[in-house]
């Protein structure tokens, strides 16, 4: 869910969760056109994109 979405649905910029251990990564401009298949979905060097950009998110919470 990107966050133009949680703005809309919530009327705010942030928005709490059930889980208290889950957190929203806002992951606006990580991707470039030459990173999708079909212009939503990424193809293999997307997914190598994402995955340089969310692993060190995620080390950062498992370490928090």
């Amino acid at each position: 869910m990107g966050r133009r979405t949680v703005q809309h649905l919530t009327g705010t910029r942030s928005y709490s969760s059930c889980d208290a251990k889950s957190s929203y990564v806002d992951t606006t401009g990580w991707l470039a056109s030459d990173d999708l298949s079909d212009s939503v979905h990424p193809n293999d060097k997307g997914h190598r994109t994402i995955t340089d950009r969310l692993a060190p998110v995620i080390s950062a919470k498992l370490q928090a």
